[in-house]
């Protein structure tokens, strides 16, 4: 795993989930240079089903992870009022497909914050 603690000082995430993403993200690359790492994380964020991560390809893998990270994906999903928007508002309609949807917007948040600091 990579270590990028100095970078890493958040108080809205864990740096241990941002680590963790880090390191999926360099496996799936197969490099440590956080220049192409953060590329991949900002194509991440323009359009995540175009941009292969492996470990965030499918749904399942996304639910996987929100099910190792709940309390810290809910704390930072609640503090962006994420929960206040209806699952309907964005077409979905299953708990499953909301927990997915929710995982993925808290996944490019935390891509934003490892690539803008």
């Amino acid at each position: 795993m990579i270590k990028l603690s100095a970078i890493l000082e958040n108080e809205n995430t864990s740096s241990e989930v941002q680590l963790k993403l880090i390191d999926i993200v360099s496996d799936s690359v197969n490099s440590e240079d956080m220049e192409i790492i953060k590329k991949t994380m900002q194509n991440f964020i323009d359009d995540s089903e175009a941009t292969i991560i492996e470990g965030l390809v499918n749904d399942s893998d996304i639910y996987d992870f929100y099910i190792k990270y709940t309390s810290d994906i809910d704390f930072s999903l609640n503090e962006e009022n994420f929960f206040e928007k209806s699952p309907k508002d964005a077409n979905i309609f299953s708990l499953y497909d909301y927990t997915v949807y929710g995982t993925r917007e808290f996944i490019k948040k935390c891509f934003q914050e490892i690539i803008y600091k």
